[in-house]
């Protein structure tokens, strides 16, 4: 296949897409208009038609995702060039997509030495943040505007500080305090221990020793009874003494039983005073736990605050908001220092309560980063395709019903 065998006029490229061919040629002629992006976002570019045609005229377009601006592309205009690439017919107009100015469009009328009127494309950030927006918003997202002062809960709450660190020293001191207590509790309790192993030997003791007593008592008393008329008189003095043991014997074993019952309930009440101190040192430990969390949740969220309060200061930061997952969205837009030819994104991502939505959790910020060269013709696409890749796996994000909307050139 030669050239010349597929380079068409425009208006046989519209009766070529008008039968719906989708062909591949170079169509030719003079454009008469760059036209202004229009609503749906792309930029069509106008072939000049004969005047007694009554079709709308042939048309390259490009893509709203696409690095090209209406800038990049009027020194087209009333310029004689030929364009390679596919014919499409959409509904009412032929037209054919822009994709590359050195790799599809030729100039016809071009001087001896003339160089191709082509310029670099640059990246614009005012067609960036659109996208941005358009990508949020299918997450609930709403575009916002905030300010400083804004984000400054903890702010306002930092002289509660060196209050919760006073608190938190008085505690301690109070904990400290039972622990003491509990050790010299411990202390009584264990002495009580002692006394009452020792009184169970110097029971167990006096027992046995009634115990012979009234062992020795009945034979006595046996013994008496046989030889009553000879040894009366002698026989009972021995039986008094023995009775008199015996009875001193018991008393002594009441007392030790009396001594040991007190023991025993000072034990019991010991081990539940020691029990008890136990428990208010647990509440204590609790209660400076507590405090601990609070003053360093404080502390996290001045960090927090700070960060995001330098972040909503800066050059092309946009603010966006979630009330259905409480959350804040800041999405940062900025020209590699490196290399001005890369674009840096950076989406910073930070839960609030749900009854103050100025009131951060005080844990770190989330954020996803991603660069893009202006090198992607398709860089717009490009900054959705990449942005949405990377929401969807954020864990707040992904049980989010996701809301698409769909672009038409018109």
């Amino acid at each position: 296949m030669k050239i010349k065998d597929i380079l068409f006029s425009s208006s046989e490229a519209i009766d070529i897409a008008r039968n719906h061919q989708e062909d591949i040629i170079i169509v030719t002629g003079v454009i008469k208009k760059v036209e202004s992006r229009n609503n749906g976002g792309y930029i069509n570019i106008i072939f000049k038609e004969k005047e007694n045609t009554h079709l709308p005229s042939f048309r390259l377009f490009v893509s709203p995702n696409h690095i090209y601006n209406e800038g990049d592309l009027e020194y087209l205009e009333n310029r004689n060039v030929g364009c390679y690439g596919r014919t499409r017919y959409n509904k009412t107009f032929a037209q054919m997509e822009l994709f590359s100015l050195p790799n599809q469009i030729v100039f016809f009328d071009l001087e001896e030495n003339e160089p191709c009127p082509f310029t670099l494309p640059v990246i614009e950030l005012k067609r960036v943040e659109p996208i941005i927006t358009d990508t949020l918003t299918a997450y609930q997202a709403v575009a916002t505007t905030a300010n400083a002062e804004g984000f400054s809960y903890y702010l306002k709450n930092q002289k509660n500080i060196p209050l919760l660190e006073k608190q938190i020293e008085q505690t301690i001191m109070k904990k400290e305090e039972l622990l003491q207590e509990k050790e010299h509790r411990i202390k009584v309790r264990d002495r009580n221990v002692n006394e009452k192993e020792r009184l169970i030997v110097q029971l167990n003791n006096k027992k046995d020793e009634l115990a012979t007593i009234k062992n020795t008592l009945e034979k006595k008393s046996s013994f008496a009874k046989r030889v009553l008329n000879i040894f009366k008189i002698n026989g009972s003095k021995k039986i008094n003494s023995l009775l008199s043991q015996k009875e001193i014997a018991e008393e002594e074993i009441n007392d030790l039983k009396q001594e040991f019952y007190v023991k025993s309930n000072n034990v019991v009440d010991t081990e539940n005073l020691i029990k008890h101190i136990e428990s208010n040192a647990a509440d204590i430990q609790t209660s400076i736990s507590t405090t601990l969390q609070v003053m360093d949740d404080l502390k996290q969220g001045l960090k927090v605050e700070k960060v995001w309060r330098e972040v909503v200061e800066k050059e092309n930061c946009y603010m966006y908001h979630i009330s259905t997952a409480n959350l804040w969205i800041a999405v940062q837009i900025s020209k590699a220092v490196y290399n001005s030819s890369i674009m840096e994104i950076k989406c910073l991502f930070q839960s609030h309560y749900e009854d103050n939505e100025m009131r951060f959790y005080p844990q770190n910020i989330q954020s996803i980063e991603f660069n893009i060269s202006s090198n992607e013709l398709m860089i717009y696409q490009k900054i959705r395709n990449e942005l949405n890749n990377r929401l969807r796996h954020l864990p707040f994000l992904k049980k989010m019903t996701i809301t698409k909307k769909t672009i038409v050139n018109s």
